[in-house]
């Protein structure tokens, strides 16, 4: 990186009260029953928020309605949910997210997003996955990640979502979400969603986020099920990063 562009991500970081918090912050609130939801905004969201047209890199569009809703997850921030900023999202679009944070005067303690996908990159994610062997875990996601298997973790219960424009389908996805949640609590419920993760965990926080974890992990699980979604997948040898982060 470039001492300019450093330059400009620090200072963009800083205006926004950027926490580069370690893994064990999250392990440690998963390990003591310390109840929290995670959203984490990615260029993505960022795009969707700002009304740019097209789509994300998994083919999901930045549908208006999809902005709104999350625009009103960043305008009315729920009691027990943290938010993630995406690091790529400040170098690519900063200066128009800064402007629109102070225009709409929101003031967030953000965190970075990347906090599971770096740990995950560096053979490190074991606390989590061991974490996560000890709660009830629920995925909301994609039809491959059922391929998950006791390896990883146990998985108490699957929600399938479509994988292109999943947003279409978020009310299908949220009942289906509150049917199971029917007298349940201490639900780790895991969100591999795209940009519609942000907006159930907003809704559902009210009802649920109380007493379970609601945590957008995005596509971190993807390799896991031999799913090679993103570049950073294909580009390294996760077959020993994979047997630490499951091993320690």
């Amino acid at each position: 990186m470039s001492l300019r562009r450093w330059i400009n991500q620090s200072s963009l970081l800083r205006a926004i009260k950027y926490e580069d918090q370690p893994l064990g912050f999250f392990v440690d609130k998963l390990n003591n029953g310390e109840i929290y939801s995670f959203s984490r905004f990615g260029d993505g969201e960022w795009s969707a928020v700002l009304d740019h047209e097209g789509e994300n890199c998994d083919g999901h569009t930045y549908f208006p309605e999809l902005g709104e809703q999350l625009r009103l997850c960043l305008l009315h921030p729920k009691e027990y949910c943290l938010f993630g900023m995406q690091p790529l999202a400040m170098r690519l679009i900063g200066r128009e997210l800064k402007a629109y944070l102070k225009k709409e005067d929101v003031d967030i303690p953000w965190y970075n997003s990347d906090v599971f996908h770096d740990a995950n990159k560096k053979g490190e994610l074991y606390p989590l996955v061991q974490a996560l062997r000890n709660k009830k875990v629920v995925i909301i996601g994609p039809k491959f990640l059922s391929n998950m298997d006791e390896s990883v973790f146990s998985v108490s219960h699957f929600i399938q979502i479509p994988e292109k424009n999943c947003f279409l389908a978020k009310e299908v996805v949220k009942q289906a979400i509150l049917d199971f949640s029917k007298d349940k609590d201490g639900v780790v419920y895991a969100f591999s969603a795209s940009m519609m993760a942000n907006v159930l965990i907003d809704e559902l926080s009210m009802e649920l986020g109380a007493t379970n974890w609601l945590i957008d992990f995005g596509s971190l699980w993807d390799v896991y099920v031999s799913v090679k979604s993103r570049s950073v997948y294909r580009k390294m040898n996760w077959e020993p990063l994979i047997q630490k982060n499951l091993n320690g």
